[in-house]
């Protein structure tokens, strides 16, 4: 079987996450995959889409096109999978914005399957017209070993971009007030950004894959605090993936995937942001209860969501459309 991801943003996180990391995978189970980047103009579109005639399915990654684009790929693909992992129909700002809306609904009706990140957006995804829809969540690779702990004081992380360190930074607030009852703690905060977070005991880390895991091999616990908000509910998780895969406890909100992937047994601690000071007190001072919880993520990142077997799940999915 052959088939072609299409994305605009071949070397963004999420083109990582959700098509390159699962390349190796496909290619076990016999899948001819390739990544085209979408180009610009639509002379340039028309010619690509021309070549798409002779593969099997193509796998359109977060794009969305307007009416004339989106008809003209949907004639040359043989089979259409859309790949929504972000509230694509909604924006972070969450002012209306009639466009997206209308783009998304139009790319659900016509994608032969929808691979939703979560439950949250599957569900989005059918009520606006997806006749077909799986759950595919994303996959996260194991380090080695998890996480050493490490002596006192406890170390916090969290890993993210400029675009939402405003989750973080609203968090503020409650940092200080948990510093104030609970000292001795330190948080690295990963990001292409410096922190707003002003006189709290806070590392910044410019992000890059290598930081990341250094910082999470180092850590004891992360952090998952996101608001209520429409784009934020459609959220899958990542950062909780690669905090469990490190063996960390996790606090995390209840929205944005963070209960879907912790899962029913305790492998965190999901709490409302209102809540959070004591639950992120009760943390700091229980290394016991971190450890704890740390193993149970580490085993449910192994067993649940290894990046190998959502590969293999992708692989089955493709080859039943």
């Amino acid at each position: 079987m052959r088939l072609v991801f299409l994305t605009a943003e071949p070397e963004s996180a999420s083109a990582r996450v959700r098509i390159h990391e699962h390349l190796p995978a496909l290619a076990a189970a016999g899948l001819d995959a390739a990544v085209w980047t979408i180009p610009r103009g639509a002379a340039a579109r028309l010619r690509t889409w021309a070549r798409l005639r002779e593969v099997d399915a193509v796998v359109l990654h977060r794009k969305l096109f307007d009416r004339v684009t989106l008809a003209s790929l949907r004639r040359a693909a043989r089979r259409l999978v859309y790949d929504l992992d972000d509230a694509l129909y909604t924006r972070p700002h969450e002012r209306p914005d009639g466009r997206s809306r209308r783009r998304f609904a139009r790319v659900m009706t016509q994608a032969d399957l929808v691979l939703a990140g979560s439950d949250y957006l599957a569900h989005a995804a059918r009520a606006r017209g997806a006749a077909r829809v799986a759950v595919l969540r994303s996959g996260v690779a194991l380090p080695p070993t998890p996480a050493t702990p490490q002596a006192e004081p406890p170390r916090l992380v969290w890993t993210g971009s400029a675009a939402t360190l405003p989750y973080l930074e609203a968090l503020a607030p409650t940092l200080r007030r948990v510093h104030h009852s609970v000292g001795g703690w330190e948080l690295d905060v990963l990001a292409d950004q410096r922190p707003a977070l002003a006189g709290l005991p806070v590392r910044y880390l410019p992000w890059s894959l290598e930081a990341e895991a250094q910082a999470l091999e180092g850590a004891q616990l992360g952090l998952y605090p996101l608001p209520d908000t429409p784009w934020a509910r459609g959220k899958c998780a990542y950062k909780v993936l690669r905090y469990m895969a490190a063996g960390l406890a996790v606090l995390a909100v209840p929205h944005g995937g963070g209960a879907e992937v912790l899962g029913d047994r305790p492998a965190g601690r999901i709490v409302p942001l209102e809540a959070w000071e004591p639950a992120l007190c009760e943390l700091l001072r229980d290394p016991a209860l971190r450890r704890e919880l740390g193993a149970h993520a580490r085993e449910r990142a192994t067993h649940v969501h290894r990046l190998e077997r959502r590969g293999a799940e992708l692989a089955e999915l493709l080859r039943r459309i």
